[in-house]
């Protein structure tokens, strides 16, 4: 997503750097050679947008909806390397006394 954003962005600044080529009426060979680099990185883009953001959904992939993935505490690699938040219980947090009672069980 990251990436459209950034083409996206090469794109339009294309688009304006053409336009101010263009009112300025500084040189025909500029704004020639600007046209051909505004279908290129659209292309890309396109192409970018149909390859790899297809099947993102929202960062969901492989995941039902309304289910979250859960991870085995037995995956040896993740925990040998990954944060303890993804697969350990949760501890139960130090309250002060008086807010005990707004600290759900």
């Amino acid at each position: 997503m990251l990436v459209n954003r950034l083409l996206f962005a090469t794109l339009l600044s294309n688009v304006v750097t053409t336009v101010f080529i263009a009112a300025r009426r500084e040189s025909v060979r500029q704004i020639v050679l600007m046209v051909p680099l505004l279908f290129l990185v659209g292309g890309f883009k396109w192409y970018c947008q149909l390859s790899f953001e297809s099947g993102i959904g929202l960062g969901l992939k492989g995941m039902e909806k309304g289910k979250a993935r859960v991870h085995p505490s037995n995956d040896s690699i993740n925990v040998r390397f990954g944060h303890p938040a993804l697969y350990k219980e949760l501890m139960t947090p130090m309250v002060a006394e008086h807010a005990k009672d707004l600290v759900g069980e």
